[in-house]
């Protein structure tokens, strides 16, 4: 049983403990915790755990190994208590325990190793501009890591990361193409973490370019359209546009959300219109404007419950120079309607190109209008939130239950 002594020569400060090491018997160890009648408790519990340990360890230890692994565990147990335990005498302890019991020691591979490896791994499949996209951001990361890529992959810091990212914004890339090499980088680091190779992930203290660049560009205010410019706008669409424009400017929708209603959206005995925010995953439940009403019983295949308002639209992309936004924008313009563009240097400053301008007005200031015209018609913030969605899970939980006449009502408020 573990006990304890004081240096009876009067050498040391602190307690002694006597332990029983399997295959090696009696044997002394400073406890490095001072010999006081006060801490008498506290250096017996240290002793009594390396005993239990020795005892633990020594049927799986081989016998020439013992006394190494041994002293191994209590130099690093030692310097634990002193504050002066490093990340390397604790791998030290593992990888001597392993190769004691016949196994090899822990797995250290370099960042090059790991990432070509996984690499190979996720590469199988793919596309190939996929293909290119991965062995890029790969490629350039090792690069840009120079000698520190043959090091452990542990040994990659935040900062090494951050850089990289400073970097790449530097040669004027999109901010959507910086972060797509960002997002290989993370999932290098989250496959390492799964595998047990790491316990910390650098990689995600390291922000997105376009987070940012949402931030700093929200500083950039939308306008709304005044009701004459819907109906102008509406006058001018056609087809596919014209229905998506007046489910817009009825229900409050996002575009997305507009071109993909089909008629079982609709339900004309409940006179609602019921359908799901893409962007939020939440349900909505907007009573049906008479206007709306009116033009949606001009379409046909109203039997075919499964068939989209809008299949022309449905399924294209919002973005780049021939997306819907973008075929809105000219609607607009052919309706004589403004979009009261407006320099965003900020833009310049993330993607490292020429300054672009931004569209104030555009199908989403529909659903601002929508908000607006409900204000300034005195309907209730929180009746305006539940028809539009704009509030956090806790109010939007709070009036779930909102009787439909009241909404009606307010509804039926817009001109």
């Amino acid at each position: 049983m573990a006990s304890l002594r004081k240096d009876p020569r009067g050498f040391s400060k602190y307690w002694y403990a006597c332990i029983t090491v399997p295959g090696k018997g009696q044997t002394q160890r400073c406890t490095k915790v001072l010999a006081t009648e006060r801490n008498r408790g506290e250096a017996l519990t240290v002793a009594e755990r390396w005993e239990r340990e020795a005892k633990h360890l020594g049927p799986a230890i081989h016998l020439e190994n013992r006394a190494a692994v041994f002293e191994a565990i209590v130099s690093f147990t030692q310097k634990t208590i002193a504050g002066e335990a490093t990340e390397a005498d604790g791998r030290d302890v593992v990888d001597r325990l392993l190769e004691s019991t016949g196994q090899s020691a822990v797995k250290n591979e370099s960042a090059r190793v790991f990432s070509e490896r996984w690499l190979r791994a996720q590469i199988v499949g793919l596309a190939e501009t996929s293909i290119l996209s991965y062995n890029l951001a790969v490629r350039l990361f090792l690069e840009h890591l120079g000698p520190m890529a043959d090091k452990p992959l542990r040994a990659v810091r935040p900062e090494q990361i951050e850089t990289f990212k400073t970097a790449r914004i530097g040669t004027g890339l999109a901010a959507k193409t910086v972060d797509r090499d960002l997002k290989v980088i993370r999932a290098i680091f989250r496959s390492a973490i799964k595998q047990g190779h790491l316990n910390f992930d650098p990689s995600q203290t390291v922000s997105l370019v376009s987070k940012k660049k949402k931030a700093e560009t929200q500083t950039i205010s939308r306008e709304v359209f005044r009701p004459k410019e819907l109906d102008a706008i509406l006058n001018t669409a056609t087809g596919d546009w014209r229905t998506a424009t007046f489910i817009g400017r009825y229900t409050g929708a996002r575009l997305s959300d507009c071109v993909s209603m089909c008629w079982k959206n609709f339900d004309f005995s409940a006179e609602v219109v019921d359908y799901v925010d893409g962007k939020t995953g939440k349900r909505h439940i907007v009573p049906i404007h008479r206007r709306l009403r009116d033009h949606l019983s001009t379409l046909p295949n109203k039997e075919n419950r499964d068939q989209c308002l809008c299949p022309a639209l449905k399924g294209k992309g919002t973005g780049g120079k021939t997306g819907l936004s973008k075929q809105f924008l000219a609607i607009m313009a052919e309706a004589g309607v403004e979009d009261r563009r407006v320099e965003s240097k900020v833009m310049q400053k993330v993607d490292g190109k020429k300054a672009r301008t931004l569209a104030r007005r555009s199908f989403h200031a529909i659903r601002h209008s929508f908000v607006s015209e409900l204000a300034n018609a005195d309907v209730a913030q929180d009746v305006r939130r539940d028809l539009t969605g704009h509030s956090d899970d806790r109010m939007d939980d709070h009036y779930t239950h909102r009787e439909t006449r009241v909404k009606k009502k307010a509804i039926n408020k817009l001109s």
